[in-house]
């Protein structure tokens, strides 16, 4: 049984120390070398395309949630893009609605350019 974690850190079997199985490298390093390849769209850039793309209409969740590939954790996503949107000068909407045969909420969303 190897004492190595996930991190690739060696924790403590007799005789050993704690290593690290790969080089050290700086933060910025790392990340670069993570940076998902270049072209590539994030979930964030898919939703404001859809939202973009509908130039102020309500888009429904389901449309949202049936972007593919999926988007994980849809609720953050739209948290980010609204934090985004202070800089980059658009907000983004919601409403709900509940239908009252079926009980059911349902919401959408909607791409604002701030005036």
């Amino acid at each position: 049984m190897s004492g190595a974690s996930q991190t690739g850190f060696d924790f403590g079997l007799p005789g050993t120390q704690c290593q690290r199985k790969e080089p050290w490298m700086p933060a910025d390093a790392r990340r670069d070398a993570h940076a998902r390849p270049k072209g590539k769209a994030t979930q964030c850039d898919r939703i404001l395309a859809l939202l973009d793309s509908r130039a102020g209409e309500w888009v429904p969740l389901y449309e949202i949630m049936d972007l593919r590939p999926r988007i994980a954790q849809y609720v953050t996503r739209i948290y980010e893009l609204r934090i985004r949107g202070i800089e980059e000068g658009f907000q983004i909407d919601n409403k709900t609605e509940r239908d009252e045969a079926t009980g059911e909420i349902r919401s959408w969303y909607r791409l604002r350019l701030q005036q």
